[in-house]
């Protein structure tokens, strides 16, 4: 076991260059995401392990809302799907799952899924995982401004 003192009580995360990571390796941008996604599964799994309490993942820029939308439709189910996917894991390890960022320009179906998650989950206290998605640290301060 690491030595508790030297264990962050937070990390946070910006998941960025899957896209470019799978076009380096010949494959489409899509499994790129995909990968990032695994990666995530197993990072979260590591700070259970660590005791790490709490997790941000920068999931998608504001930036990034603006890229071609066949990418950002394929984004969208992913996301759909991770959640879906990982649902039962996070009740399991009882991990609060928090989204923040601006989700006006998110489809019906990705908010419903935001909503399950983050409200089937409100009392866990073993772990916090907050996905920002849509967000950026400028649109940040201009709506608080």
């Amino acid at each position: 076991m690491a030595d508790q003192q030297k264990i962050p009580k937070h990390i946070a995360i910006i998941m960025d260059g899957n896209g470019s990571w799978a076009l380096e390796r010949g494959l489409n941008r899509d499994k790129g995401h995909i990968e990032g996604l695994k990666t995530l599964q197993i990072i979260v799994s590591c700070c259970l392990d660590l005791h790490i309490k709490n997790l941000t993942v920068f999931a998608l820029s504001h930036e990034n809302v603006n890229r071609p939308k066949s990418e950002i439709r394929n984004l969208y189910n992913l996301f759909i799907e991770s959640i879906q996917k990982n649902l039962d894991f996070a009740h399991k390890k009882k991990i609060k799952i928090s989204f923040v960022g601006n989700f006006s320009v998110f489809p019906k179906s990705l908010l419903t899924k935001i909503n399950i998650a983050q409200e089937s989950t409100k009392n866990y206290k073993n772990m916090y995982l907050n996905i920002a998605m849509n967000y950026g640290g400028i649109q940040d301060v201009e709506y608080a401004v």
